[in-house]
């Protein structure tokens, strides 16, 4: 079993400690729980105070810390776990399986303003995601029932941690924050094996945690969507991580003069020969070095100001295919209900 842990965050999670932090994300993937226990500790009330103490659960951006963890006590028995920033953040984002970290970063590619993973689904009233938001903190917030009293309104059992009496704090995989036609908005994206659900009966575990969610994203007028690595399929991701590699550029790529001459050189350049091609020429228009020019283009494809189709195999020395734009929306539209204004 591999895990992924990018960059200079090999030192940071060395670090983390917290106890039976998986324990919901784990349920998810089919993962002995009697093992996790004996290796990860009870959750205890104090263990409970301890973490909100610390704001697991709370903030926006870079201040949001996840309610999970990833930590070598917490490994799945399937998918690597991923702990890196995503295009834009200086945090580390914790994923419990990297078809979580694809959806996050195809999430922020389809221009969403804020992806909190691992996001705590309080048992007890509590206020609206968004009430602290900077662009809504003007706004009263809004009370929203804790899970307990959705789970006995629904009729199911609501659980404990497991070998204590604290109530179970559930995750959800991605609340992601946009701005919709009405104004600022969730979406609620839950990651599972749709074999799985199908194969349920509807008062098996997996069909209760999901009413239970669907519930919950209804109090927050969030949307509510279920899906599996079918969403990625077999190219998305790994075109995701590519593209993502060039979100950040250095001020020199940054000029709009430049990068305005280089688009248009290259889609007139790659349309009709390939995107190699195109890139070449791109880069002897506006005397960029190759290593240069290959990274404006992955910037400028990120912040789609170039079309390409993210769910196609990368074929640099085929031509530049149209339609990336009228995907991107149809992905949007799958994910959170409507494209991100």
């Amino acid at each position: 079993m591999q895990i992924t842990f990018p960059g200079a965050i090999l030192c940071a999670i060395a670090t983390i400690c917290w106890l039976a932090e998986a324990v919901g994300s784990l349920l998810a993937h089919g993962i002995d729980l009697a093992r996790v226990t004996l290796a990860m500790g009870i959750v205890t009330w104090g263990v409970l105070d301890e973490r909100l103490d610390a704001g697991r659960g709370y903030g926006h951006g870079d201040a949001y810390r996840p309610w999970l963890w990833v930590h070598r006590k917490n490994t799945p028995g399937q998918g690597n776990q991923v702990v890196d920033p995503l295009p834009g953040y200086r945090r580390a984002s914790h994923f419990m399986a990297q078809v979580e970290w694809h959806v996050a970063l195809l999430c922020v590619y389809l221009r969403a303003l804020d992806v909190r993973e691992q996001f705590p689904l309080w048992p007890f009233p509590h206020p609206h995601p968004l009430a602290d938001h900077p662009e809504t903190q003007q706004h009263r917030p809004r009370q929203c029932p804790g899970l307990i009293k959705i789970a006995n309104k629904l009729g199911v059992d609501h659980g404990l941690e497991v070998g204590s009496d604290v109530p179970y704090v559930a995750s959800l995989d991605l609340l992601v924050t946009l701005k919709r036609k009405k104004g600022m908005g969730l979406a609620g994206i839950a990651l599972k094996p749709h074999e799985l659900i199908l194969s349920s009966e509807s008062k098996v575990r997996v069909i209760e945690r999901l009413q239970m969610e669907k519930v919950c994203m209804d109090h927050y007028a969030a949307t509510h969507v279920v899906v599996d690595r079918g969403l990625i399929g077999d190219h998305t991701g790994g075109n995701m991580e590519f593209f993502s590699s060039g979100a950040r550029v250095p001020s020199a790529l940054q000029l709009e003069s430049l990068q305005t001459d280089f688009k248009s050189v290259f889609i007139e350049a790659a349309s009709e020969t390939s995107i190699s091609e195109g890139i070449n020429r791109a880069s002897r228009s506006t005397r960029l070095d190759p290593l240069s020019a290959n990274l404006l283009w992955r910037h400028l494809t990120w912040r789609r100001q170039i079309e390409v189709d993210i769910t196609a195999p990368l074929e640099m020395g085929q031509p530049l295919r149209c339609g990336g734009q009228a995907i991107a929306r149809a992905l949007a539209v799958e994910l959170f209900g409507e494209e991100p204004r």
